[in-house]
């Protein structure tokens, strides 16, 4: 592909920058992937959540608890509300800040829905004029958030007194915006409200101490929850195997990214390529394709290869047992074996 008139040279930083793309991917690989490969199978909040004792609000106990109840108010927090006449009291709230804002800049390659072309740019291409790409200069209208607060309100369940923190994993909390013009103008505002209230709370699951419940001191989860124990078990399921999901997919991105990054100075070398008449700068593009392609797919063949690894490293007690009761097993069966043998072949009077 040819420029339209006049273009801009693409920065690729030369072999130098193709070095540090190459050092910069290979901590992709060799820290990044692995990192998020490791914490994509260490997620056990709902496994932590099975440990907890369950008991009613009423039965006074320590330790981790999975408190179920009914809830009253004890400091006043009154929930955010769309309607005038309707006064709740929360345990939570959190208000988001948004502001309606136009950003302008420099859009090369294709153009989203919500970007609106103002003006063509000179193309983007290759040293030699080659592998272009129209540019244009975009403009595009977002609602940025521009503050976050929270507040939190004691409360008590029963016999006990829960402090709600940062730390709390709110399960079936409410949410709403704040009216906006239908077409919003720059410099309009909105809120986004989320709130809990506290006729929401079912269950609670924390530390027990003097009556009271709060953060577990041992990493397990400080939870409140409009769910009973099984739907609340159920919902730190769906979130352990999303955030499983998730850091699986940024571990793969980061090897795959990384090990294209590593091959990228043999990309450089393939410009020698383009000294061919007429055909030198598809040549040039398809060995640069074939590279990355080749470099995506070790990628891929070497996450596999991490994952079953952490995979082993995360279950090796389990292995280790499994492996010594089929050691176990084969030695009785070759024991009875020699005996059956020791028995058929001992002769007869």
């Amino acid at each position: 592909m040819r420029p339209r008139g006049t273009y801009t040279v693409r920065k690729s930083g030369g072999i130098f920058g193709s070095f540090i793309a190459a050092l910069l991917g290979l901590g992709f690989v060799v820290i990044g992937s692995p990192l998020a490969a490791w914490y994509a199978e260490s997620q056990h909040q709902a496994k932590d959540f099975t440990t907890a004792v369950q008991v009613a609000s009423d039965d006074v106990q320590s330790g981790y608890l999975a408190v179920t109840g009914t809830a009253q108010a004890v400091d006043p927090l009154i929930c955010p509300s769309q309607t005038a006449d309707t006064v709740t009291d929360c345990v939570w709230t959190q208000t988001e800040q948004q502001t309606y804002q136009r950003e302008e800049k420099r859009q090369c390659g294709s153009v989203s829905s919500d970007q609106k072309i103002l003006y063509n740019l000179p193309d983007e291409c290759d040293s030699d004029g080659t592998n272009c790409q129209s540019c244009y200069q975009v403009e595009e209208f977002n609602w940025e958030t521009v503050d976050t607060t929270s507040e939190f309100a004691q409360f008590g369940l029963g016999a006990y007194t829960v402090t709600p923190t940062e730390a709390v994993n709110f399960i079936g909390e409410d949410s709403f915006t704040t009216a906006t013009a239908v077409e919003p103008q720059v410099g309009d505002e909105r809120q986004v409200m989320t709130y809990y209230p506290v006729q929401s709370v079912a269950l609670v699951a924390g530390l027990a101490s003097d009556n009271t419940l709060s953060v577990p001191t041992d990493d397990k989860p400080f939870v409140v929850s409009n769910l009973d124990y099984a739907g609340t078990l159920a919902e730190l399921e769906s979130q352990d195997a999303a955030k499983k999901w998730m850091l699986r997919i940024i571990s793969l991105v980061l090897m795959v990214v990384g090990m294209t990054m590593i091959a990228s100075p043999l990309t450089y070398f393939t410009n020698v390529f383009r000294i061919i008449p007429f055909l030198g700068s598809r040549v040039d593009r398809g060995f640069d394709a074939v590279i990355g392609f080749v470099a995506a797919l070790i990628g891929v063949v070497l996450w596999l290869v991490l994952w079953m690894l952490v995979l082993v490293l995360k279950n090796i007690w389990i292995i280790l047992g499994v492996l010594l009761i089929l050691a176990v097993v084969v030695i009785v069966l070759i024991q009875r074996g020699k005996k059956k043998k020791a028995t058929t072949a001992a002769p007869t009077t």
